[in-house]
Formats: structure tokens, sequence, C-alpha cells
């Protein structure tokens, strides 16, 4: 994974955002690492912690330099909106 770090404990995964060239902005990859996460948390149901990598900063919002190249159907997709709802469903507290 590229745009997160992953540190996995017996009761817990630490999920750090990791793009401090754009500040963690949340970008295409990184929705699709997150979705990899939920879909190992959903098997294996963990506490999950989500944190910013980069210091003073936790996520610059979605990147929008990438949000700009995004076609209207990736809008209409709404590709971060899922894999957010996703998290929120998780089976352990997040």
């Amino acid at each position: 994974m590229s745009g997160l770090r992953v540190e996995e404990h017996p009761d817990r995964l630490v999920v750090t955002l990791d793009r401090p060239e754009k500040r963690n902005a949340i970008d295409a990859d990184l929705i699709a690492e997150l979705h990899a996460v939920c879909a190992d948390l959903e098997a294996r149901p963990r506490l999950l912690l989500v944190t910013g990598g980069t210091e003073g900063i936790f996520a610059g919002g979605a990147d929008i330099g990438q949000l700009r190249d995004r076609g209207r159907l990736d809008a209409l997709a709404a590709i971060n909106s899922a894999a957010f709802a996703r998290i929120r469903a998780l089976p352990m507290p997040t």
C-alpha cells in the first residue's frame, strides 16, 4: 500500500494516512487501499484506529487535482463517500 501505512496488532489495526507531499489528501488509490482494509476487518473484526502521518495534519480532504481529472461518472459513483460509509459500517469501533 502506498498511501497508507498499516500496523497490525492482535486487537486492532492502526492505519496511517501517509501522503505528506499532498497533506494526506485522499485520492482514488488511497480509497482503494481503505476498501482493502475494510475487507480485512469485515473478515476478521478488530478495532480500527485511523491517524494522519504528517505532523499536525489528519487529512487535507479530497485530492482536488485528481478530482478535476475524474469524469462525470466518477463523480456520480461517489467513491469517497462509499469508502467512508463502509468504514462507518464496520462491526467494531473505529
